[in-house]
């Protein structure tokens, strides 16, 4: 008499074949583990990986197609920043969740950003949107095409507390500040995940996706 399969054995073997289906067509077009491991760091990526899963388009988002905020004769987006980074604690009381790692995270800034006075100061922002998902090194070479620099961590937290709301919208990246994990650089985000404002890093020499925006200042001539 032929036994009968577990559901969950069934299931189990159901998500290994569903899984290296993914893999194989990440290896395919040129991806590799890290690619993969991207989805863990990435909840927006996840979200679209699902809604090409079951066939649905994603919500158009209208708008400046390179660079959102306020209308051009409108003030810009300010925030007092100090800086000093912040215990976890702190992080905690400003938003729902943040990452573990947080607990231990110490950003230092990127070459671009060494000279940047910490003098505690009132900050006006840019939010620059490139509509199309690109590397660190090419958001980074926008924002110098445009007179501008990239974020600090500091800057960021101090960002998305004036402005709660805005990434409930879209992921905000600070591409200024670097911390290393398990050997990997990665930068620091904020975003909103359906119920929660978030404060997440992911990989600095990663790839951003289109919806992200990238928190900018202009430089000083």
């Amino acid at each position: 008499m032929a036994r009968t399969k577990p559901p969950f054995l069934s299931a189990f073997g159901v998500s290994f074949e569903i899984f290296k289906a993914i893999s194989d067509a990440v290896i395919e077009v040129g991806g590799n583990d890290d690619s993969l491991r991207s989805l863990l760091n990435d909840p927006d990526k996840c979200r679209r990986v699902a809604l090409e899963i079951v066939d649905r388009e994603p919500a158009v988002q209208t708008g400046s197609p390179y660079r959102g905020g306020p209308p051009s004769d409108a003030p810009g987006f300010r925030a007092l920043v100090e800086y000093a980074q912040p215990a976890y604690a702190f992080l905690e009381q400003a938003f729902d969740w943040v990452y573990d790692g947080y607990k231990s995270a110490k950003f230092t800034p990127i070459d671009v950003c060494k000279d940047v006075s910490t003098e505690s100061r009132e900050i006006e922002f840019e939010l620059v949107h490139l509509n199309k998902g690109v590397s660190t090194d090419k958001a980074l070479a926008e924002l110098d095409k445009q007179v501008l620099r990239p974020a600090l961590y500091e800057e960021l937290l101090a960002f998305a507390v004036k402005y709660p709301e805005l990434q409930k919208q879209f992921p905000i990246v600070a591409l200024g500040s670097v911390y290393r994990v398990d050997g990997y650089l990665c930068s620091p985000y904020v975003l909103w995940d359906g119920s929660e404002r978030r404060l997440h890093f992911s990989w600095f020499d990663g790839d951003w996706s289109d919806s992200c925006r990238f928190l900018a200042v202009r430089k000083q001539p």
